[in-house]
């Protein structure tokens, strides 16, 4: 379809840093080395190694998966709305004319060597509208975005901590942020999937859970 003079123009369109991806698989191919090296050892002269097959490929389209929605993910500025589309697939469209301020800061944590930036973009009654982690977006991407809502960026030009940026801007956290609680039942949840993953592969296998049995 051609455009016409009502379309929206792009003005910029950013991705998630591709340096996170490249980490994951090289994590994933040395713990998947490792594991299934193991359990092949094991389940070959016991001939169940077809079980542990399926059990890989199912791991191998789970993090086909997870990079397929991460390749998805993006961020774009267009004349008329910031659209943001989330790794789980949902969109959110954010109208320019809401965009009030947008302020660019770096943030560190307690005995963290490096700051992260943060980009908070807010109407006009201070609430957050987008915010951008330097965790997950290059500050290449987040300035673009900042330039691109067309309003003055405030920059912090000291790193702050995450604390006095989120008591500067309250409202900018995240639901799981400021919640220790959460984060220990974060890790005790991965620990849990990661054994009951583990244990689950060497039943496909058909290995025993002591090799003694």
């Amino acid at each position: 379809m051609a455009a016409t003079d009502h379309d929206p123009v792009v003005l910029t369109r950013v991705v998630p840093r591709r340096i996170l991806v490249r980490n994951a698989l090289w994590s994933y191919l040395l713990i998947s080395l490792a594991l299934f090296g193991s359990l092949y050892y094991l389940s070959i002269p016991r001939g169940t190694w077809p079980g542990l097959v399926a059990g890989q490929l199912v791991t191998i389209l789970v993090c086909l998966t997870a990079y397929l929605r991460y390749r998805l993910t993006y961020i774009e500025v267009t004349t008329e709305s910031i659209i943001e589309r989330g790794f789980f697939g949902f969109t959110r469209r954010i109208p320019l004319s809401r965009v009030a301020t947008t302020v660019l800061a770096e943030t560190y944590r307690s005995h963290a060597p490096d700051s992260t930036p943060q980009l908070v973009v807010r109407d006009a009654a201070g609430r957050r509208l987008l915010r951008m982690r330097g965790t997950f977006w290059s500050l290449a991407a987040i300035r673009r975005v900042a330039d691109a809502t067309g309003v003055p960026t405030e920059h912090y030009p000291d790193p702050i901590t995450s604390r006095e940026f989120f008591a500067n801007f309250p409202g900018s956290a995240y639901w799981f942020e400021h919640r220790p609680a959460l984060f220990v039942v974060t890790v005790l949840a991965v620990f849990a999937v990661s054994l009951a993953v583990v244990l689950g592969l060497m039943w496909l296998a058909g290995i025993p859970m002591t090799l003694g049995d």
